[in-house]
């Protein structure tokens, strides 16, 4: 009676709450599809873990994404081993910068790459590629061109 039924099918709950906390044992799924119909919380200091190494399904997430939150003691941190790939949006970074620490940073495409207003320092050599152009402000409003070393113009035409 109640909100129980038992069949040869399977059993159905559709009253009151279904409460294994009291159990220690492991709780397993048959390997069907399983549908969580409701808000979904993992307990404090658990984890939550899709497949095992080399052997991971595929997860995918309709909705956005939160890590963390903003309050005291909340954020988190995110560690992603292999490419990532955003596909459509960009990426914005609202605090505390950008750092790549191995590799190249290759910006491909036709778009602007525009940087900060603040001071921006190139640590390496520099390439303008091919027929492109490098331009110091605009006319009649470009600021000072300091250039400290040896300065070299090259010839416009291979030799």
């Amino acid at each position: 009676s109640g909100g129980l039924t038992v069949t040869a099918g399977g059993f159905t709950l559709s009253a009151d709450n279904f409460d294994a906390s009291g159990s220690t044992g492991t709780f397993a799924t048959s390997t069907g599809a399983v549908t969580l119909g409701g808000d979904t919380t993992i307990s404090n200091s658990r984890t939550f873990t899709v497949g095992s190494a080399g052997f991971g399904g595929r997860t995918t997430l309709y909705g956005n994404l939160v890590v963390g939150a903003s309050g005291s003691g909340e954020s988190a941190t995110s560690t992603l081993y292999g490419e990532t790939t955003v596909k459509t949006g960009g990426v914005t970074i609202e605090a505390d910068g950008f750092t790549l620490q191995a590799g190249d940073f290759v910006a491909s495409g036709t778009g602007i790459f525009t940087t900060s207003s603040g001071l921006n320092t190139l640590s390496g050599n520099v390439v303008v590629a091919d027929t492109n152009t490098f331009t110091v402000g605009a006319a009649g409003t470009a600021g000072n061109t300091i250039l400290y070393g040896s300065l070299q113009v090259g010839a416009s035409t291979s030799e």
